[in-house]
Protein backbone atom coordinates (compact mmCIF):
# COMPACT_ATOMS: atom_id res chain seq x y z
CA UNK A 1 0.00 0.00 0.00
CA UNK A 2 1.29 3.44 -0.93
CA UNK A 3 0.02 6.91 -0.18
CA UNK A 4 1.45 9.54 -2.54
CA UNK A 5 1.09 13.26 -1.95
CA UNK A 6 2.07 15.23 -5.04
CA UNK A 7 1.97 19.01 -4.64
CA UNK A 8 2.27 21.27 -7.69
CA UNK A 9 2.75 24.70 -6.13
CA UNK A 10 1.02 27.67 -7.85
CA UNK A 11 -0.87 25.64 -10.45
CA UNK A 12 -4.19 27.30 -11.24
CA UNK A 13 -7.29 25.09 -11.58
CA UNK A 14 -8.45 27.52 -14.25
CA UNK A 15 -6.01 25.81 -16.63
CA UNK A 16 -7.42 22.35 -15.90
CA UNK A 17 -10.44 21.94 -18.13
CA UNK A 18 -11.84 19.01 -16.16
CA UNK A 19 -12.29 21.28 -13.13
CA UNK A 20 -14.27 23.94 -14.98
CA UNK A 21 -17.56 24.25 -16.81
CA UNK A 22 -17.85 23.83 -20.58
CA UNK A 23 -18.91 27.47 -20.79
CA UNK A 24 -15.75 28.60 -18.99
CA UNK A 25 -13.50 26.39 -21.10
CA UNK A 26 -15.10 27.71 -24.29
CA UNK A 27 -13.77 31.16 -23.41
CA UNK A 28 -10.20 30.15 -24.26
CA UNK A 29 -9.09 30.99 -27.81
CA UNK A 30 -7.68 28.80 -29.09
CA UNK A 31 -9.13 26.09 -26.83
CA UNK A 32 -6.57 24.64 -24.44
CA UNK A 33 -5.43 21.12 -25.09
CA UNK A 34 -6.08 18.57 -22.32
CA UNK A 35 -3.04 17.67 -20.24
CA UNK A 36 -2.18 14.89 -17.79
CA UNK A 37 -3.72 17.10 -15.10
CA UNK A 38 -7.07 16.83 -16.89
CA UNK A 39 -6.73 13.07 -17.06
CA UNK A 40 -6.03 12.85 -13.32
CA UNK A 41 -8.75 15.37 -12.39
CA UNK A 42 -11.61 13.48 -14.04
CA UNK A 43 -12.00 11.05 -11.16
CA UNK A 44 -10.32 13.10 -8.44
CA UNK A 45 -11.60 14.32 -5.11
CA UNK A 46 -12.24 18.04 -5.48
CA UNK A 47 -12.31 20.79 -2.86
CA UNK A 48 -14.18 24.07 -3.38
CA UNK A 49 -14.34 27.28 -1.35
CA UNK A 50 -11.06 26.50 0.39
CA UNK A 51 -8.79 29.10 1.96
CA UNK A 52 -5.48 28.89 3.75
CA UNK A 53 -2.86 30.88 5.59
CA UNK A 54 -0.27 31.73 2.96
CA UNK A 55 1.98 28.68 3.13
CA UNK A 56 1.24 25.92 0.65
CA UNK A 57 2.19 22.70 2.41
CA UNK A 58 0.30 23.11 5.71
CA UNK A 59 -2.67 24.65 3.90
CA UNK A 60 -3.07 21.68 1.57
CA UNK A 61 -2.29 19.28 4.41
CA UNK A 62 -5.23 20.76 6.27
CA UNK A 63 -7.51 20.10 3.31
CA UNK A 64 -6.49 16.46 3.20
CA UNK A 65 -6.59 15.79 6.96
CA UNK A 66 -9.43 18.07 7.99
CA UNK A 67 -7.23 19.67 10.65
CA UNK A 68 -7.24 23.40 11.31
CA UNK A 69 -3.60 24.40 10.89
CA UNK A 70 -4.02 27.08 13.55
CA UNK A 71 -4.69 24.64 16.37
CA UNK A 72 -4.11 21.03 15.27
CA UNK A 73 -1.15 19.10 13.83
CA UNK A 74 -2.37 19.59 10.29
CA UNK A 75 0.86 21.49 9.72
CA UNK A 76 3.62 19.19 8.56
CA UNK A 77 6.41 20.59 10.75
CA UNK A 78 7.33 20.15 14.41
CA UNK A 79 9.44 23.32 14.54
CA UNK A 80 8.88 25.06 17.89
CA UNK A 81 9.04 28.41 16.10
CA UNK A 82 6.54 27.49 13.43
CA UNK A 83 4.29 29.92 11.62
CA UNK A 84 1.76 30.32 14.43
CA UNK A 85 3.95 29.58 17.44
CA UNK A 86 2.46 26.14 18.11
CA UNK A 87 4.45 23.05 19.05
CA UNK A 88 3.12 19.83 17.55
CA UNK A 89 4.02 16.48 19.06
CA UNK A 90 2.89 14.66 15.93
CA UNK A 91 2.94 15.48 12.25
CA UNK A 92 1.26 13.85 9.28
CA UNK A 93 4.51 12.10 8.47
CA UNK A 94 5.13 10.85 12.00
CA UNK A 95 1.59 9.50 12.01
CA UNK A 96 2.40 7.37 8.95
CA UNK A 97 5.68 6.22 10.52
CA UNK A 98 3.90 5.19 13.71
CA UNK A 99 1.62 3.04 11.58
CA UNK A 100 4.46 1.18 9.88
CA UNK A 101 4.98 3.25 6.73
CA UNK A 102 8.34 4.01 5.18
CA UNK A 103 8.34 7.76 4.53
CA UNK A 104 10.16 9.56 1.70
CA UNK A 105 10.23 13.16 0.54
CA UNK A 106 11.38 14.84 -2.65
CA UNK A 107 11.37 18.50 -3.58
CA UNK A 108 13.09 20.63 -6.18
CA UNK A 109 13.04 23.61 -3.85
CA UNK A 110 16.32 25.00 -2.53
CA UNK A 111 15.82 25.88 1.13
CA UNK A 112 19.04 27.89 1.35
CA UNK A 113 18.25 30.28 -1.48
CA UNK A 114 14.47 30.34 -1.99
CA UNK A 115 13.32 31.02 1.55
CA UNK A 116 13.34 34.54 2.90
CA UNK A 117 16.09 35.50 5.35
CA UNK A 118 18.46 32.78 4.15
CA UNK A 119 19.15 29.34 5.56
CA UNK A 120 18.72 30.49 9.17
CA UNK A 121 15.38 32.21 8.56
CA UNK A 122 12.01 30.88 9.66
CA UNK A 123 11.17 29.09 6.42
CA UNK A 124 14.45 27.17 6.39
CA UNK A 125 14.04 26.11 10.03
CA UNK A 126 10.42 25.11 9.41
CA UNK A 127 11.37 23.11 6.32
CA UNK A 128 14.28 21.40 8.08
CA UNK A 129 11.99 20.46 10.97
CA UNK A 130 9.49 18.99 8.55
CA UNK A 131 12.12 16.67 7.14
CA UNK A 132 12.96 15.18 10.54
CA UNK A 133 10.08 12.73 10.24
CA UNK A 134 11.11 11.29 6.87
CA UNK A 135 13.20 8.15 6.42
CA UNK A 136 14.60 9.38 3.09
CA UNK A 137 14.90 12.94 1.77
CA UNK A 138 16.10 14.64 -1.38
CA UNK A 139 15.63 18.38 -1.84
CA UNK A 140 17.15 21.17 -3.88
CA UNK A 141 17.32 20.30 -7.58
CA UNK A 142 19.01 22.59 -10.10
CA UNK A 143 17.59 23.39 -12.54
CA UNK A 144 14.22 23.06 -10.89
CA UNK A 145 12.49 22.08 -14.13
CA UNK A 146 14.04 18.63 -13.98
CA UNK A 147 12.08 15.48 -13.28
CA UNK A 148 13.09 13.35 -10.30
CA UNK A 149 14.95 10.94 -12.58
CA UNK A 150 16.81 13.75 -14.37
CA UNK A 151 17.85 15.15 -11.01
CA UNK A 152 18.86 11.97 -9.18
CA UNK A 153 19.27 9.35 -11.87
CA UNK A 154 17.00 6.31 -12.05
CA UNK A 155 18.92 4.20 -9.53
CA UNK A 156 19.05 6.84 -6.79
CA UNK A 157 15.46 7.88 -7.42
CA UNK A 158 14.27 4.28 -7.11
CA UNK A 159 16.28 3.92 -3.91
CA UNK A 160 14.75 7.11 -2.49
CA UNK A 161 11.22 5.91 -3.08
CA UNK A 162 11.92 2.16 -2.65
CA UNK A 163 10.10 1.53 -5.90
CA UNK A 164 8.76 -1.99 -6.00
CA UNK A 165 9.11 -2.56 -2.26
CA UNK A 166 6.33 -4.54 -0.61
CA UNK A 167 6.19 -2.44 2.56
CA UNK A 168 3.71 0.33 3.18
CA UNK A 169 4.98 3.68 1.89
CA UNK A 170 4.13 7.34 2.29
CA UNK A 171 5.68 9.44 -0.48
CA UNK A 172 5.56 13.22 -0.59
CA UNK A 173 6.65 15.09 -3.73
CA UNK A 174 6.65 18.87 -3.54
CA UNK A 175 7.13 20.24 -7.07
CA UNK A 176 8.09 23.88 -6.72
CA UNK A 177 9.29 24.40 -10.29
CA UNK A 178 5.97 25.68 -11.61
CA UNK A 179 5.98 28.36 -8.91
CA UNK A 180 9.47 29.42 -10.01
CA UNK A 181 8.78 29.33 -13.75
CA UNK A 182 9.37 32.72 -15.37
CA UNK A 183 6.40 32.04 -17.66
CA UNK A 184 4.06 32.14 -14.66
CA UNK A 185 5.50 35.05 -12.68
CA UNK A 186 7.51 37.33 -14.99
CA UNK A 187 4.99 39.22 -17.12
CA UNK A 188 2.95 36.09 -17.78
CA UNK A 189 0.47 35.76 -20.61
CA UNK A 190 -2.20 33.12 -20.95
CA UNK A 191 -0.12 31.48 -23.68
CA UNK A 192 3.02 31.35 -21.52
CA UNK A 193 1.08 30.11 -18.52
CA UNK A 194 -0.49 27.41 -20.66
CA UNK A 195 2.93 26.28 -21.90
CA UNK A 196 4.21 26.10 -18.32
CA UNK A 197 1.13 24.08 -17.32
CA UNK A 198 1.73 21.60 -20.13
CA UNK A 199 5.38 21.17 -19.12
CA UNK A 200 4.43 20.72 -15.47
CA UNK A 201 1.87 18.06 -16.40
CA UNK A 202 4.50 16.16 -18.40
CA UNK A 203 6.87 16.34 -15.43
CA UNK A 204 4.22 14.95 -13.08
CA UNK A 205 3.43 12.10 -15.46
CA UNK A 206 7.12 11.21 -15.77
CA UNK A 207 7.57 11.25 -11.99
CA UNK A 208 4.55 9.02 -11.40
CA UNK A 209 5.80 6.60 -14.05
CA UNK A 210 9.12 6.48 -12.20
CA UNK A 211 7.20 5.67 -9.02
CA UNK A 212 5.31 2.96 -10.91
CA UNK A 213 2.09 4.53 -9.70
CA UNK A 214 -0.79 2.06 -9.88
CA UNK A 215 -4.26 3.67 -9.52
CA UNK A 216 -5.70 0.29 -8.58
CA UNK A 217 -3.40 -0.04 -5.55
CA UNK A 218 -2.07 3.40 -4.63
CA UNK A 219 -3.71 6.47 -3.13
CA UNK A 220 -2.68 9.66 -4.94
Amino acid sequence: MRVIWYFVDALSPLLIGALNSDKFNAGFHPPQEPTFFDEMAKNALKFTNVYGYGYTQPTVTGMLTGDDILSNPGSEARESENFFGHIFDETVTSHFKRNGFRTSYYSNINIHTVYWAGKYGWHARHYSSQLLDFDAVSAGAEPRGWTVEEHLGKEKASELFSVGAAQKQFTWIYDYSFCDDSRTYTRPTIEKYREATQDSAKRMKANLELLKYDPAKDYL
